[in-house]
């Protein structure tokens, strides 16, 4: 199996449902105190909705689409509410990073190679300009995101957890190779922290344009007894100032949660959310 698939299986955690309960009812509960009843809302970045009620959610919204890149992982979660059937809980397969699957795993076959040819002995400026060319490679695919016109536009937009997962992987990946070899590199890490900055920035002009009334961003401010900031969700935050301070969004309320995204791992996030008005 491809490393980027096994990555991929990792990032399910099988015990979210449960573990994520309290987490779960907070922020639903956030959301709705702070919208107006029948709406439409767009959840993005939806996945399994182990984070939001979509039971509370849909007798508060008067529709809810859930888009995702992951078809399976959203008709997972309407089984898991009980929603197989209703109508008013819809789904919409979107790419909001526009780098494919198969991109990835070429992305993670030719640092494996590269590794191989001379493992421990691998001269790590080498192996970074290799890499640095793959991402130069991959840099303008993040233009091919979706636009408003695939995406359609709704009362309320609702993104947790969604700019930290952007280009996750290429570092993720990246960082495996690294700690196998036993070596350290700041170049590359520093350009996929400019990808970063990029792919967060057309992601919010979506979501703005997405949005008629209320944005609602979810980010990880950071991690509990850990120093340092998240990549993506430190973009985020940057980027949603810039729309304030422009006059086009206006904050109404926020609140920071605390998020237990992995017990097994002692993994948790302060998670910010913030309620925003398009004015």
């Amino acid at each position: 199996m491809n490393l980027y698939d096994q990555l991929l299986q990792l990032q399910v955690i099988e015990h979210a449902f449960s573990e994520w309960q309290t987490y779960r009812s907070q922020i639903t509960k956030f959301i709705i105190e702070h919208t107006k009843p029948g709406q439409s809302l767009a959840i993005c970045g939806a996945g399994r909705c182990n984070d939001l009620d979509l039971v509370l959610l849909k007798e508060h919204f008067q529709h809810i689409t859930l888009l995702d890149k992951d078809e399976n992982s959203m008709l997972e979660a309407k089984k898991q509410y009980g929603l197989e059937t209703e109508s008013y809980v819809d789904t919409l397969k979107i790419d909001f990073v526009g780098i494919s699957d198969t991109t990835y795993r070429q992305y993670a076959d030719t640092l494996i190679a590269e590794a191989k040819k001379y493992g421990k002995a691998t001269n790590v400026h080498h192996l970074a300009e290799v890499v640095l060319k793959l991402l130069l490679q991959l840099e303008p695919q993040l233009a091919n995101l979706s636009s408003p016109l695939e995406t359609g536009q709704y009362d309320v937009v609702v993104a947790v957890g969604v700019h930290s997962q952007l280009l996750n992987m290429l570092e993720w990946i990246w960082g495996i190779i690294l700690e196998t070899l036993e070596l350290d590199e700041p170049l590359v890490r520093k350009k996929i922290g400019e990808m970063n900055t990029l792919a967060v920035e057309k992601l919010n002009d979506l979501l703005f344009a997405m949005t008629k009334s209320c944005l609602i961003i979810g980010i990880e401010q950071k991690r509990v007894d850990r120093v340092g900031s998240i990549q993506g969700a430190m973009q985020c935050m940057q980027d949603i100032q810039h729309y304030q301070e422009a006059g086009v969004l206006e904050l109404v309320q926020d609140i920071v949660l605390e998020w237990p995204f992995d017990l097994s791992t002692q993994k948790v996030y302060e998670m910010g959310i913030q309620i925003l008005k398009k004015v």
